[in-house]
Parts: C-alpha cells; structure tokens; sequence
C-alpha cells in the first residue's frame, strides 16, 4: 500500500499468486479503506492486514497513518472490529 500506484504494485507483487492479489486488501490507502468496507458491507466482522515485508517500516507507517483512522471513523458503531 502507498500513496502512488507504483508503489502499491510492487508490494502487491510479492504476495503469491494471482487469487491472493485479487482477493485480498492491496493498492493505494484509498483502495485498501473501500475495500475493506466492502468487506464490512458484506459482513465480515474482522479483517487481518497482512505485511510480507516486515523491514518495510514505511507501510506499517503509511496503514496506521492513512488507512486505520478512515477505517476506525467509518465503522465506529457497527460493531466490526
């Protein structure tokens, strides 16, 4: 995840197939927030993040910075977690 597409992709390219990138939370913090309320709207209740690069320090910075907090306010009071 990062705020320009190239980044978004690189870090999605590590992931292991296909099915994984289509499936999962990845792209620019904008993408991540809509999809993991799509994921609200369709009724999960938790989502995991997951970061394959664990050295990549910036990410876990850019999700607590630009995804987390519209995440939190979005889905304050529905009881998703």
């Amino acid at each position: 995840m990062r705020r320009d597409p190239a980044e978004a992709e690189r870090r999605a390219s590590v992931m292991g197939s296909e099915l994984m990138r289509s499936t999962a939370a990845t792209g620019t913090p904008a993408q991540v927030t809509d999809r993991i309320g799509d994921l609200a709207a369709a009724g999960a209740d938790t989502v995991y993040l997951h970061v394959y690069d664990i050295h990549d320090l910036d990410h876990i910075a850019l999700i607590g910075a630009e995804v987390l907090p519209h995440v939190a306010s979005t889905l304050e009071g529905t009881g998703v977690r």
